[in-house]
């Protein structure tokens, strides 16, 4: 076994067992006392927890991976291993210290996971300048990162769920490869961005979330010219952001998330209101009862997140182009406004579980005159202001069957569906094509019946018969078409009807049907789409 080259160990246990009437633990237990120095690939589980031979130097050891082991230390004293690339440490609980990565110069990629015990990592690896990518993950006890002193080559580093880590690392050297640094669930309190932006020039996405003890920012990311995503999401209050957080001139940023950070009226920098590449904001979850910037500049936002902010009591002014809109669980709004005004693109809008605010109706029709006229759209609000004067008149239950006119398919641009429901929903919409010699309304079946405001959430669908070519479904010979809603187990449908949207943008004709029984490809690209399932020459499903 001297010129073995690959060693894969896996399952082996020792614990417990039973050995000429004593009982002993893998932690007992000697590991081999000869490995084959031209290894080039290790893959040990359940190596026990004596430390590698001491005659053990793998001078051509590419890849070691190591899980389950019940080491405290991998080898005693210095080892240099000039090939190694690839080092991964997973659920080595008994682990108290890494090797010296001096002895790796080749050493590309780290991950450490679940090492329990593990309090500090050697210092050297603030010198592992080969380094590319770096995992540290579920160390619960760490407490220390070494100080990163020349690592610029490394791209990706990600620190999640070690909770003792209290101190953000210390950078002390350029790091301009670095592209991705995720931080989740840890201990830090200070978020250095000025030393992050003077140090990693050209990081690309920068992540902060589920740190609880996380309380400042300090400083701004003035030098971040290459920043495009940022997120910092926090469960408790921070303290005012710096008005300068943000530099208008150099900021490259596109999706801002500030969510759940408690942020109150005036604590948002007003920056934020210049940040032109922006496409996706996300301030939900914060305690401001309103912007106290303009959003009119914002010309590339496809997406706006303001959902769960209690206090706010008016939506803002919305830029041109936002494809997507979430105000939902507002429960302090007092108007809604006309904050659509401008809007030309707006496909998904979901306003449920906020005060019920007149205003749903002409949101509609702004949706209904918009890009959304020729693709999909859905729009979900409290109240019953759109039911009330759809028509036809909406029928009871979860079904009902639209009579198509001659030339329907040229005349008209899509199916427009307007559910009452019993909770906010996006519901699967079932087509089905049908046969029938009458046009007009059945009143065979039971007009819905309006009941109580407070305790209904409307859902409007709209599916383009543009998009519908597409699918095995469509048949322009067809003259019916019968529409149930599926909802959720625990979600009633009270009313259900469908109309024919007139196009060049006209809203509606009063020719349909009824008769009822029983309602983010790009990642810049926020445009809402059903997708077409169970998809056959007989029926269709709608799916959100």
């Amino acid at each position: 076994m001297k010129k073995l080259r690959l060693l894969i160990v896996k399952g082996v246990r020792f614990h417990d067992e039973d050995v000429e009437g004593d009982r002993f633990h893998d932690e007992d237990v000697e590991g081999p006392c000869f490995l084959s120095n031209e290894l080039q690939y290790i893959s040990y589980n359940n190596y026990p927890g004596s430390p590698f031979p001491a005659d053990f130097q793998p001078m051509k050891l590419v890849v070691l991976t190591l899980r389950n082991t019940l080491q405290k230390e991998l080898w005693q004293d210095y080892k240099r291993l000039p090939q190694l690339k690839k080092l991964t440490i997973e659920y080595s609980k008994k682990l108290v210290s890494t090797p010296n990565f001096d002895g790796f110069p080749s050493l590309e990629y780290l991950k450490l996971h679940h090492c329990d015990s593990l309090e500090a990592i050697h210092p050297s690896l603030g010198n592992c300048n080969s380094l590319v990518n770096l995992f540290v993950n579920k160390c619960k006890k760490l407490r220390t990162f070494p100080t990163i002193v020349c690592m610029k080559n490394l791209e990706i580093l990600e620190i999640i769920k070690c909770q003792a880590l209290v101190k953000f690392p210390e950078i002390q050297a350029s790091m301009d490869s670095l592209k991705k640094l995720i931080m989740k669930n840890v201990g830090i309190e200070v978020l250095p961005a000025s030393s992050i932006g003077y140090y990693c020039t050209n990081l690309i996405f920068l992540k902060l979330t589920d740190c609880e003890k996380l309380r400042r920012i300090e400083g701004n990311f003035h030098a971040s010219k290459h920043l495009e995503k940022l997120k910092i999401k926090n469960k408790h209050k921070l303290e005012k952001l710096p008005n300068d957080l943000f530099s208008v001139c150099v900021c490259n940023l596109k999706r801002l998330d500030l969510s759940d950070c408690k942020l109150e009226d005036g604590e948002i920098p007003c920056s934020v209101g210049e940040l032109f590449n922006l496409i996706k904001l996300d301030l939900s979850g914060n305690n401001f009862s309103r912007l106290h910037f303009s959003l009119l500049k914002l010309t590339r936002l496809k997406a706006l997140n303001l959902s769960d902010c209690n206090k706010l009591l008016t939506f803002p002014e919305l830029p041109s182009n936002v494809d997507l809109f979430l105000g939902y669980n507002s429960d302090s709004l007092e108007s809604m406004g006309d904050f659509y005004k401008n809007c030309k693109s707006l496909s998904l809008v979901f306003l449920a579980e906020s005060n019920d605010v007149s205003g749903a109706e002409g949101l509609l029709q702004c949706m209904l005159h918009g890009k959304a006229i020729n693709h999909h759209m859905v729009l979900c609000v409290d109240g019953l202001e759109i039911p009330k004067t759809f028509k036809p008149p909406l029928l009871e239950g979860s079904r009902c069957r639209l009579q198509l006119p001659k030339n329907w398919y040229n005349d008209f641009s899509g199916f427009l569906m307007c559910a009452v429901l019993t909770e906010d929903d996006a519901p699967d919409i079932n087509l089905k094509h049908e046969q029938s010699n009458t046009m007009g309304m059945n009143f065979e079946a039971e007009l819905w019946n309006e009941c109580n405001d407070d305790d209904y959430v409307t859902s409007v669908s709209y599916v383009s018969f543009d998009s519908l070519r597409h699918t095995t479904w469509w048949d322009s010979n067809s003259n019916a078409v019968s529409f149930s809603f599926e909802g959720c187990q625990n979600i009633w449908c009270s009313g259900f009807g469908v109309k024919l949207v007139a196009r060049e943008n006209e809203s509606v004709t009063t020719e349909t049907a009824t008769d009822s029984s029983e309602f983010w490809e790009d990642e810049d690209d926020y445009t809402f789409k059903f997708n077409f399932v169970d998809d056959t020459k007989s029926s269709l499903k709608l799916r959100c």
